[in-house]
């Protein structure tokens, strides 16, 4: 399920240490990198706009009566929104980057990232005071969760980089960046009555 797309802006510090990308005098250059990372947590807030519960046929059976349940747009203008929580996951990082040094401090560089998160998990619904959707409606709910599967990003960001050339292997770095991103999460919702 695709549910974010989104524009990203990145800025880096000053004073980060990174591997020179090259010799000063090379012009073009690549880089790759491959490991894992963290992801956070997850707090998903969904909601619905569907008729009440008191026009629910199977919880009312006397729904007809009620003014307003039998009309064609009888979820017109109702919100219903419940939350659900999970925790972090681990997931792998792999990204490449094509960069360019116009001058010998000066580099521009085109990054793409892609990013896995393997949560893999069922969180209860919650109310949104807090209270799980089971608890309120009792034996006519038995079971309301949400669980999300793997979630996946790509990022493509414009990066311009400032060196501080020294006589060490590493060359600190300031710089700043600009992209987009596009995100992905398996989900799937289950009330079970």
């Amino acid at each position: 399920m695709r549910i974010l797309r989104s524009l990203a802006v990145a800025v880096a510090a000053a004073g980060v240490l990174a591997p020179a990308p090259g010799r000063a005098d090379t012009r073009f250059y690549v880089g790759v990198g491959l490991g894992g990372h963290f992801a956070p947590a997850v707090r998903l807030v969904s909601g619905d706009d569907d008729r009440p519960s008191l026009c629910d046929q199977f919880v009312n059976p006397a729904f007809a009566a009620r003014p307003g349940c039998t009309d064609p747009d009888r979820g017109a203008g109702a919100v219903d929104d419940w939350r659900s929580r999970f925790g972090g996951a681990r997931g792998l990082l792999a990204g490449t980057a094509f960069g360019y040094r116009p001058t010998g401090r000066i580099r521009v560089e085109a990054e793409y990232l892609h990013r896995t998160a393997a949560y893999g998990r069922a969180a209860p619904i919650l109310t949104p005071s807090g209270t799980p959707y089971t608890e309120v409606f009792g034996a006519e709910l038995p079971l309301a969760q949400e669980r999300v599967g793997s979630a996946a990003a790509d990022s493509l960001f414009a990066n311009v980089f400032v060196d501080f050339p020294n006589r060490s292997r590493v060359t600190p770095w300031i710089g700043a960046g600009a992209g987009v991103a596009a995100a992905r999460l398996d989900y799937s919702a289950l009330w079970a009555r």
